[in-house]
């Protein structure tokens, strides 16, 4: 389930009004799955930090 939610991959950046996406005029469009992710990457985040976290029992 972790996987699952970490590796995903990248949508292609479409504007609602079906012109082509400029990221210096149009608003960004958030996923609608955003706020679940971004609990799993906020835990993924704080784990990687923590001080007791040892890379050596991760390989």
């Amino acid at each position: 389930m972790f996987a699952v939610n970490l590796f995903r991959s990248i949508p292609p950046p479409v504007n609602p009004t079906g012109d082509a996406f400029d990221p210096e005029e149009d608003e960004p469009v958030l996923e609608l799955t955003w706020p679940h992710l971004q609990i799993v990457y906020e835990f993924f985040l704080q784990f990687v930090k923590s001080p007791d976290f040892n890379t050596n029992l991760t390989k």
